[in-house]
């Protein structure tokens, strides 16, 4: 059987990650199991610029470390799909600060901009993170970048990152994909699950445009 896409990415950027993630699948499936809540975030780019509340330019880190923190327990599960910090920041003390400032138990799905020679897996483990290229979890797949629907591994939704909260699929043929991003329209805060599925089927996430 032709090995699907998301295995010859994962094994092509994160070779020695895939060595040990089937460890981390079990711990990250039991934290899921038994968590209270799951909250989701991505792309927060610490270090970089977003547009804030006002619709300007600005460093918002500590607008999404608040809202993380007033959102998120330390009995719940948080996801983060995915980069975390901007290509350009290098200050890995103060990074560290702000990633331990982050509550609950969490997980992080690495991203494009994780895995960097001055931010390698490790550092990321060090904040407290569960860290995997991907996640399937009961009828959900966690992933940075949106999954073609043949790597869904059985899964109903994909849950990712990547578009920054847009809704055009270019590279991928859109099916029950949910796109999450934290920002200026919910107040820069972590988005729950079960939410999520219940905006999805009212139709919340259905893209602009799509390849078919």
């Amino acid at each position: 059987m032709q090995e699907t896409l998301i295995n010859l990415q994962m094994k092509k950027i994160y070779p020695i990650l895939l060595q040990t993630d089937r460890l981390n699948n079990a711990l990250a499936k039991t934290w899921l199991d038994t968590g209270k809540d799951i909250w989701l975030s991505a792309d927060y780019h610490f270090g970089g610029l977003r547009y804030n509340t006002s619709g300007e330019l600005e460093n918002v880190d500590d607008f999404l470390i608040k809202a993380q923190r007033k959102t998120v327990s330390e009995k719940d599960i948080y996801i983060n799909l995915g980069d975390l910090a901007a290509n350009d920041y290098n200050n890995t003390r103060e990074l560290k600060k702000k990633l331990l400032k982050l509550r609950g138990r969490k997980i992080l799905i690495l991203g494009n901009k994780e895995g960097k020679k001055d931010l390698p897996v490790e550092f990321y483990e060090e904040c407290g993170f569960i860290v995997l290229p991907y996640l399937k979890w009961n009828e959900f797949i966690f992933s940075h970048a949106p999954l073609d629907p043949r790597d869904f591994q059985g899964a109903t939704y994909n849950i990712h990152g990547h578009i920054h909260g847009g809704k055009r699929y270019k590279q991928v043929r859109y099916h029950n994909h949910i796109n999450i991003y934290d920002c200026r329209l919910n107040d820069f805060k972590p988005t729950n699950l079960k939410v999520a599925v219940k905006q999805f089927k009212k139709g919340y996430y259905y893209p602009i445009s799509q390849q078919m």
